[in-house]
């Protein structure tokens, strides 16, 4: 009993002698304080870098489509030998022989010429021995002393003259079947000619569809054996001397072809000694007719010869 009397005495008198540690209690406090404070995230150098390039990427992407839109609206829209455009004016020119005389909208270097126009994709043709060929408006009737060959009959009028079949051997979109249809004296592959109505027209040869020359063509091929006398550049002036058409000639004969594509909105028109007129149209050094033809020695030379 006495030693349960002094328990208390016992007690104050150890605890007494325990004295707390300034230094474990400040560890106590601060791993409390790391376990109740939650780590805050940091951000990521590698996610700002790559936030950024995904603004400059959508920036730029708005910006070209903004300038190629307004390149688009720059650009000039051309007319296609092989394909037909309501907004070509058709001019029916007036050629003597010896020279050439020109509409306004021609001399003035606009889109037009002597190829026919017609209603709808297609432009008044004649489809003959694998070749086409387009309706001009000048001449408005042919002699029948220009006529040559008889290359056959229309086997087939149609709205769709690109038709190919092995057992038709001309297929026209304007004239009608059973119509015969000639070469042209000296324009054999270059030219044809057939009745509509009651009067030969001419058809000068172009490509179509995709075809143009055939073999070993050249840009001559495609123009006849007849001799120019006059060479019209709409926009830069006309060439009568024989030397210098026959150096033109002489180079155009040396143009290289590119493709059956067509283009062009200026015009190069050629008269020829026989009274009928062909064209060729022009842009950028390149002449378009039967396929799209490279020569930009044609356009310095007749620059010079035309001062």
């Amino acid at each position: 009993m006495k030693k349960l009397d002094k328990l208390n005495e016992i007690a104050d008198e150890m605890f007494e002698k325990i004295e707390p540690s300034a230094t474990s209690w400040a560890k106590i406090v601060h791993r409390v304080n790391m376990q109740n404070t939650k780590t805050k995230p940091k951000i990521s150098t590698r996610r700002v870098v790559v936030f950024a390039c995904a603004l400059a990427l959508v920036f730029f992407s708005g910006y070209n489509i903004i300038k190629n839109e307004q390149e688009k609206q720059r650009q000039i829209k051309t007319v296609a030998a092989g394909s037909d455009n309501n907004s070509m004016a058709v001019q029916t020119l007036a050629v003597a022989k010896g020279s050439i005389k020109l509409s306004d909208n021609v001399s003035k270097g606009r889109v037009g010429g002597i190829w026919a126009s017609g209603s709808g994709a297609n432009f008044p043709l004649i489809q003959a021995e694998g070749k086409y060929y387009r309706l001009l408006t000048n001449p408005s009737s042919l002699s029948d002393s220009l006529l040559s060959r008889n290359i056959g009959e229309v086997g087939l009028l149609t709205d769709e003259p690109a038709l190919v079949d092995s057992n038709i051997n001309i297929i026209s979109n304007i004239v009608s079947e059973g119509t015969s249809v000639y070469a042209v004296k000296n324009m054999d592959g270059a030219a044809v000619a057939a009745k509509t109505g009651d009067t030969y027209r001419v058809f000068q040869r172009v490509s179509y569809g995709g075809n143009a020359i055939v073999g070993n063509e050249n840009l001559i091929s495609t123009l006849g054996n007849a001799k120019p006398v006059a060479l019209k550049l709409s926009g830069v002036g006309t060439i009568t001397d024989s030397d210098s058409i026959d150096t033109l000639m002489h180079i155009l004969s040396r143009a290289s072809y590119l493709s059956a594509s067509s283009g062009g909105n200026k015009t190069l028109l050629l008269e020829m000694n026989n009274g009928i007129s062909l064209q060729l149209m022009v842009d950028d050094e390149k002449l378009y007719g039967c396929g799209s033809w490279y020569c930009p020695d044609f356009f310095s030379t007749f620059a010079e010869l035309i001062q």
